[in-house]
C-alpha cells in the first residue's frame, strides 16, 4: 500500500519469500531507499479436524480387500488443505495414497504417504497445498490395498467441531465416514 506501507496478501504455499522494498519520500529533492526483506509463511497454526490424537476403538478392523475410506467435511472459512491423516493399524501395510475430493468426485489433491510408522497416526502433505471453499462439502480419503482399517461404531453420530473444520455428522452429511471397495 504506497499510503502506509502495509504489505498484505493471502499465502497460498509455505516457504520463505524475498523481496526488495523500495522507499521514497515525498521531500525535495526527494530520498529513497532500498531494503531486502522476508517474509515466511509457515503452517505452524494448520487446524485439524481432531485436535489431538485419539486412539480409534477398533485399531484393526475391516475385511482384508482395497478401499477407499473417507470423511466428510466442511470449513466455515475459506482456506488452504496441506495435508491427509489416518490411523494405521500394524496389519495395514503396502502402499497407502491420500486424497481430497469435492462431492462431485473430482479428486483435487493426492499424495503418496511415505516413511511410516508401523502403527499410529500417518501424515502425508499435498506437493501443492489445496485451496478450499468455505461452507462446502469436501471428502479427505486415503486408500489402502489390504484393508485392516481403523474404525469407531456410531462416530458420526454428531458432528466433530474443531472450528473452523467440521467432521459432518452421518445425518448431516447423507452419511460419513464413506467408503469404497476396488482398486
Amino acid at each position: 500500500n504506497s499510503t502506509n506501507g502495509f504489505i498484505s496478501g493471502t499465502p497460498t504455499v509455505s516457504g520463505i519469500f524475498n523481496f526488495t522494498a523500495q522507499v521514497t519520500d515525498a521531500g525535495s529533492p526527494a530520498q529513497n531507499t532500498n531494503q531486502a526483506l522476508s517474509i515466511v509463511v509457515s503452517q505452524a497454526n494448520a487446524t485439524r479436524i481432531w485436535p489431538s490424537a485419539p486412539t480409534p476403538g477398533t485399531p484393526d478392523g475391516g475385511p482384508d480387500a482395497s478401499v477407499e475410506l473417507g470423511v466428510k467435511f466442511t470449513s466455515d472459512v475459506a482456506g488452504s488443505i496441506y495435508g491427509i491423516r489416518f490411523y494405521n493399524s500394524a496389519a495395514n501395510i503396502g502402499t497407502h495414497v491420500g486424497n481430497l475430493w469435492d462431492t462431485n468426485g473430482l479428486l483435487l489433491g493426492s499424495a503418496v504417504f511415505t516413511n511410516e510408522s508401523a502403527s499410529g497416526w500417518q501424515q502425508v502433505n499435498f506437493p501443492t497445498p489445496v485451496m478450499i471453499a468455505s461452507n462446502t462439502v469436501y471428502v479427505a480419503s486415503y486408500h489402502t490395498d489390504v484393508g485392516h482399517y481403523s474404525s469407531d461404531t456410531n462416530y458420526f453420530i454428531t458432528n466433530v467441531d474443531n472450528p473452523p473444520l467440521h467432521a459432518l455428522s452421518s445425518a448431516a452429511a447423507g452419511g460419513n465416514g464413506v467408503f469404497g471397495y476396488g482398486t
